[in-house]
């Protein structure tokens, strides 16, 4: 396998701003002491690579900083444990997953209002803790990076399975249906993100919990359910 070190930025994805005054690096000692002396060397890794990769990108975030983080000095230790880039941003994704055991066909509802009700509120309780609010905004990037055409990655296997659930409740064809399932969820992922970042940043959201939900809930509903029309064309 490819050593972790010899990854570089292929994704294309700008990394994410950071906190200014001094207030990034406030962050970063918080994260660090909640990482955890006593955690095992495995999960202060993840803990760690998990809060760089949201703020820098899958890419940006650079081992020497994820090491820090974790307290650990042996520069192998990421190698050791997870071989490469991939699997080490995997692990982040599958240790925070608020879907984790549950595939796309075992989600509750037989309507579009009952399943984007059901995926939004999943979504929403990451935002709840800090390492949650970190594994939105790493999801935000990876979705941002699913095609929805034939050959697509296998990490959007989830994505694919969800639109094929809802082809038979929604009234379009199924190829709309699963173009539009991917732009429902990169919008549902990208709009949790910010939110996540919104809060860590403590500003002002312009909407409080219950109202931002509903509006991202009802938003993506609509993504996915509109009916088809035919635009004029200019002559």
């Amino acid at each position: 396998m490819e050593p972790i070190n010899a990854i570089s930025n292929t994704t294309g994805m700008q990394p994410a701003p950071q906190l200014s005054d001094g207030r990034y690096d406030r962050c970063v000692a918080a994260a660090a002491s909640a990482a955890g002396t006593d955690a095992d060397t495995r999960t202060r890794l993840l803990r760690a690579a998990a809060f760089h990769f949201a703020r820098k990108g899958t890419s940006g975030a650079r081992n020497h900083e994820i090491h820090a983080m974790a307290g650990l000095r042996n520069e192998s230790a990421l190698h050791y444990y997870f071989g490469n880039r991939r699997n080490l941003v995997n692990a982040v994704v599958g240790e925070y997953d608020v879907f984790a055991g549950q595939s796309a066909n075992s989600i509750p509802g037989e309507t579009p209002e009952a399943v984007v009700d059901y995926v939004v509120g999943r979504l929403d309780s990451a935002l709840a803790t800090p390492d949650g609010r970190n594994w939105l905004r790493v999801i935000s990037e990876l979705m941002a990076q699913f095609t929805d055409q034939p050959g697509m990655a296998d990490d959007a296997e989830r994505a694919t399975t969800l639109a094929v659930r809802l082809e038979p409740m929604v009234a379009l064809p199924a190829a709309v249906v699963h173009r539009r399932t991917f732009a429902m969820l990169r919008f549902m992922t990208s709009q949790m993100a910010e939110r996540a970042s919104h809060l860590e940043h403590d500003d002002l959201p312009l909407l409080d919990e219950s109202e931002f939900i509903d509006e991202v809930a009802a938003m993506s509903l609509a993504m996915l359910t509109t009916p088809m029309r035919q635009r004029a064309r200019l002559r």
